[in-house]
């Protein structure tokens, strides 16, 4: 059994973060709320403000937590670049030209490596009939 510092109560050890064991779980949850409040102003003008500061690292931030949601594993902006250097900045399926912004990521959905650079939804869709 474990007590608490912040409520006072003996608990048992499951009931405490094995990194922390000054506060309880619940004790430990209910400070980080109050504390988020306390400070979400100042965080999200501080992220705006490193967002307008490095546009271009904002850019592939977003991009790389967008292509993660969707299930794509290998998220490496040099990688990428690679990629569409090595289709010479062309479409896989079409050969139209694309460049790093405007390109869509192929990737295979069992393992959630990149398969190809791609041009827009409908050859990223045929390159999936494809495969």
């Amino acid at each position: 059994m474990l007590t608490c510092k912040a409520c006072g109560m003996a608990k048992p050890s499951n009931e405490f973060y094995v990194s922390n064991k000054a506060r309880c779980k619940e004790c430990k949850k209910l400070y980080g709320r109050q504390r988020y409040a306390e400070t979400k102003e100042d965080k999200i003008a501080g992220s705006a403000k490193w967002r307008s500061a490095n546009p271009e690292a904002s850019y592939w931030a977003a991009r790389k937590s967008r292509w993660r949601a969707i299930g794509i594993a290998d998220v490496d902006t040099l990688e990428w670049v690679d990629i569409l250097e090595s289709q010479q900045y062309r479409c896989k399926v079409c050969g139209a030209p694309i460049d790093i912004y405007s390109a869509h990521r192929d990737h295979d959905h069992e393992t959630g490596l990149t398969r190809a650079a791609v041009c827009s939804t409908e050859c990223n869709m045929a390159m999936d009939k494809e495969s």
